[in-house]
């Protein structure tokens, strides 16, 4: 049976609460089984290049020696466990591009599968969610969700790209989940025992889209943070239109100057607090006054 967990994070983005949501699921770990057993390995990890991707490939499969470890990225993780680091791409359509990487521990593995999600428009692989998850004994997956070149900050490369906006919503992280649980069965020669993910913000949506979507995909889902109901927020189009050139952007003063005056009129009319000063308590205002 799935276990969903909300937690509420304002203002974090995924990786801001790693490390509280991979302690979770250890107690979930400890708890729905007790210590599991490190199987053999039952293939190497180079044998693993060969597999079969419907619709993708396999772009690497590295046996990578216990120690300091400098991921892609440049980034450099001290003292790893030694692992099988696999690299995939996914084409599901045409206007697709989506990228997983999967560390796996050569040696206590503890049973269980652990996904990860992203952060604001993602567009890269979070190794520091890889590197913690498999420090901690969980073979471990994440995606860049097929957004890139789209950056955590800058969504504009998803804006006319309907198929890249289904990606980033739920198929990249399904994807990942399908794939990933067939390499780690390949490796171990066994199915994980649990598989759980967790994710804020952003990682935090994945994991609200795979309780609606795809309930079978994990035992158990820490969704902290949700940013959900893109559609309706209009957040692709409203960052496209205010970044689209610089004459575009709303200078720091002008945003001021409307916040001030919006605050001035409509900060009390909502049955709010004057001493609650927020944008957010003056929605019912607004609407009443443009009506």
């Amino acid at each position: 049976m799935m276990t969903t967990r909300a937690l509420s994070r304002h203002g974090s983005f995924a990786w801001g609460c790693g490390k509280m949501a991979v302690a979770l699921l250890g107690g979930a770990l400890l708890m729905g089984g007790g210590t599991l057993a490190s199987p053999a390995v039952a293939a190497s990890c180079g044998t693993l290049a060969n597999v079969i991707v419907p619709k993708g490939s396999i772009t690497a499969a590295q046996s990578v020696p216990a120690g300091n470890y400098t991921a892609p990225s440049g980034t450099v993780y001290p003292n790893m466990p030694a692992f099988c680091r696999i690299a995939a791409t996914l084409i599901p359509t045409s206007d697709s591009f989506i990228r997983i990487e999967l560390w796996m521990p050569v040696g206590d593995w503890n049973g269980a599968y652990l996904a990860t999600g992203g952060g604001g428009y993602t567009g890269t692989i979070n190794y520091g969610e890889l590197s913690g998850g498999l420090a901690q004994g969980f073979a471990t997956a994440n995606t860049d969700m097929g957004t890139s070149p789209a950056t955590a900050l800058d969504g504009r490369a998803l804006t006319g790209h309907l198929q890249k906006q289904i990606d980033f919503a739920y198929r990249s992280t399904h994807l990942m989940n399908l794939l990933a649980k067939e390499l780690i069965a390949d490796f171990y020669g066994q199915d994980p025992e649990y598989s759980y993910y967790y994710g804020c913000s952003t990682g935090g949506g994945q994991g609200m889209h795979i309780v609606e979507q795809y309930p079978d995909d994990y035992d158990g889902v820490v969704a902290g943070a949700p940013a959900i109901n893109r559609t309706h927020s209009g957040t692709f189009w409203n960052f496209f239109v205010t970044h689209e050139s610089p004459d575009s952007i709303i200078p720091e003063d002008k945003a001021t100057l409307v916040t001030d005056a919006v605050l001035a009129a409509c900060a009390t009319k909502s049955g709010g607090l004057a001493t609650c000063l927020s944008l957010a308590a003056t929605v019912a205002c607004l609407r009443v006054e443009c009506q």
